[in-house]
């Protein structure tokens, strides 16, 4: 019976893994990601200017440039300086940016949750049937909620020792516990950034559906998201130059790059959870059918 077992379980891998490559290009995933990389760059530099702007009333020193060193760390290439740039130059000449900022920050990042609702809507094999003046307000929470998260995410892994050493110090607890914080604070954090994920996938496709049935996907994404940023940091400072190919616009290109790679690691995690929901409900792992392949050719087309 083992034997079996582990045949029937290698199978059932095999054909999931076949299932995933084949929608990975039959849903347009990667079309999708690149709409995505757009929306994600358009909103980043209002983004972290409205931060700068935020978090200069938080009394913790050097908070924003140490929030920048953290995004070095997974922007590859020149696309970090890029960046620096933007913002010491915006930041520096308006000063009153913040309210513009916020507004255009959260316009353009609803958008692209949204662009993220109609992705996940064809991973999930659903069609939306919500008006539009329903899912943006949805994109617009999702916005907010998961922003939220992700910066109290952010925000542990650049000051959490700061604040570990505060709290032990406020209410005189042992030294052991500081020690020990300084390795949790990441696990929270990654912890913060997978519930992030987790809301999308939940809350994001037009589909009923338990909320620790997204976990699997929303874990596999971020580890996905980590892993890309990481190779693709590694390729571009030791093999490639895109300032050779792309000249004064290989910074961007590779800020588009990594978004790029950022939004086809959440429509993989999505991907993930609706095979799993197939496995768990025993249903058999089909191809697109006519139905689904309208629906894809409706998304692609808007």
């Amino acid at each position: 019976m083992a034997p079996l077992g582990v045949q029937g379980a290698w199978l059932t891998i095999k054909r999931s893994l076949i299932t995933i490559y084949n929608d990975v290009y039959d849903e347009h995933l990667f079309v999708f990601a690149a709409g995505l990389s757009y929306y994600f760059v358009l909103s980043l530099f209002p983004l972290l200017v409205s931060m700068a702007s935020l978090l200069g009333y938080i009394p913790i020193p050097h908070l924003f440039e140490g929030l920048l060193s953290l995004m070095a760390k997974l922007v590859p290439g020149d696309g970090m300086s890029l960046v620096r740039n933007i913002v010491s130059d915006v930041s520096h000449t308006h000063r009153h940016f913040l309210t513009l900022g916020l507004v255009f920050t959260i316009w353009t990042a609803s958008s692209g949750f949204a662009a993220i609702i109609d992705g996940l809507d064809l991973v999930y094999r659903v069609r939306e049937t919500h008006p539009v003046w329903k899912t943006r307000p949805i994109a617009l929470g999702l916005t907010l909620l998961a922003g939220s998260l992700l910066l109290v995410a952010v925000g542990l892994m650049v000051e959490g020792t700061y604040l570990g050493t505060w709290f032990t110090s406020k209410f005189d607890l042992n030294s052991a516990i500081l020690a020990a914080w300084r390795y949790l604070r990441w696990g929270i954090a990654m912890m913060f950034g997978i519930l992030a994920v987790q809301l999308l996938y939940h809350f994001g496709p037009d589909l009923e559906q338990r909320f620790r049935d997204s976990l699997t996907g929303a874990i596999v994404a971020v580890m996905t998201w980590v892993g890309l940023s990481y190779l693709l940091g590694s390729y571009f400072r030791h093999f490639e130059n895109l300032d050779k190919t792309y000249g004064p616009l290989g910074a961007a290109i590779g800020l588009y790059v990594w978004f790029y790679l950022s939004g086809f690691a959440i429509l993989l995690g999505g991907e993930i959870n609706f095979l799993l929901g197939e496995l768990r409900d025993h249903k058999t792992l089909q191809p697109l059918t006519p139905a689904r392949t309208e629906i894809t050719n409706l998304n692609a087309a808007a």
